[in-house]
């Protein structure tokens, strides 16, 4: 998720999870031009933390270029790359001189081409393909082209199963994977609204998903990762009402971390940016998450930040303590 996806945030991540669990993150979209060419690449795009699995998220329709630009990347040894057929935003669709995002699966001769000529100069490196059902709701068109990204070479199919029209105004159909799974053998990844790890498990189990990335999800719950490992291994059985995937101090600590390690990443400015944005999304997985905007907002600097993470954690968590 462009300005939010960074090495702090997925390192913070990385240590809710149980030690002996491990999962593969995804990049934000990358630009292989900026990558080939050096010009206004930017930093979180790129570094991939001491024993991280990243995958590269490649958002071009322009083969040559996306053939460049992962050579260059295999030096920080990605788990892969993932061509990006499912970015549902307009100014994205048309950039550069071949179609990109969702627009590309209306050319599904040119995203052949490009998984066919990753996959042979790159033959023992991880390709996936990314989609939305397509810009229009067309079922037989959506399974013609799963066919088509699994008889290229590709190693896995990534499935929100919203159209690009849709954006994210109307219900994921799930039922489409039923549909979808019946066209491949290559693994099948589900995403799209998923908030909590009951229905992580509930989505992969029912249609027989082989994962489930969370994107949205993972902003709200920071530790969902390490909730759905959990309910794995058995250690996890109460519903997310009864047991939320994070305490409310988890909450106050991670939020505190995060900025520190922006701050010192990314200095000040950009920092105070960022964190606001990341905020936006994770305010809305706790109580009383909308009061604490105002004073993020209004703060203009750092320990300002800090000043009213600990206000609005303290004065909240009594009230919370008084409802239990």
């Amino acid at each position: 998720m462009d300005d939010i996806t960074n090495p702090v945030l997925r390192a913070l991540i990385a240590q809710t999870l149980p030690k002996d669990v491990s999962m593969v993150f995804f990049s934000p979209a990358i630009n292989p031009n900026s990558i080939v060419n050096r010009h206004h690449a930017r930093d979180e795009d790129v570094p991939i933390n001491p024993g991280e699995k990243l995958i590269y998220n490649i958002m071009s329709g322009e083969s040559d270029l996306i053939l460049k630009a992962m050579d260059l990347l295999l030096k920080n040894n990605p788990a892969g790359f993932n061509l990006n057929c499912g970015c549902p935003r307009g100014k994205i669709q048309t950039a550069g001189r071949n179609p990109c995002g969702v627009a590309l699966m209306e050319r599904p001769d040119l995203v052949a081409q490009i998984i066919r000529e990753a996959k042979k100069v790159f033959p023992c490196i991880h390709f996936s393909v990314k989609i939305r059902i397509g810009v229009k709701r067309d079922i037989p068109k959506l399974l013609s082209f799963c066919g088509m990204v699994q008889e290229q070479g590709a190693d896995a199919l990534i499935l929100h199963p919203r159209t690009g029209e849709e954006q994210f105004t109307r219900p994921v159909d799930n039922g489409l994977y039923n549909q979808v799974r019946q066209t491949l053998t290559i693994p099948l990844v589900g995403n799209g609204d998923v908030l909590d790890d009951e229905e992580a498990l509930a989505l992969k189990q029912r249609y027989g998903l082989n994962g489930v990335m969370i994107g949205r999800g993972a902003l709200a719950h920071p530790c969902i990762f390490r909730a759905i490992a959990l309910r794995l291994q058995g250690e996890r059985t109460r519903s997310f009402l009864e047991e939320p995937m994070m305490t409310w101090d988890e909450r106050r600590d991670f939020l505190l971390q995060y900025l520190t390690g922006l701050n010192e990443r990314y200095g000040e400015a950009l920092t105070l940016k960022r964190f606001r944005l990341f905020c936006e999304w994770f305010r809305r997985g706790m109580e009383f998450g909308l009061v604490l905007r105002g004073p993020l907002v209004k703060a203009k600097s750092l320990h300002e930040m800090q000043d009213a993470i600990q206000k609005f954690f303290f004065t909240n968590k009594k009230q919370i303590l008084s409802l239990v």
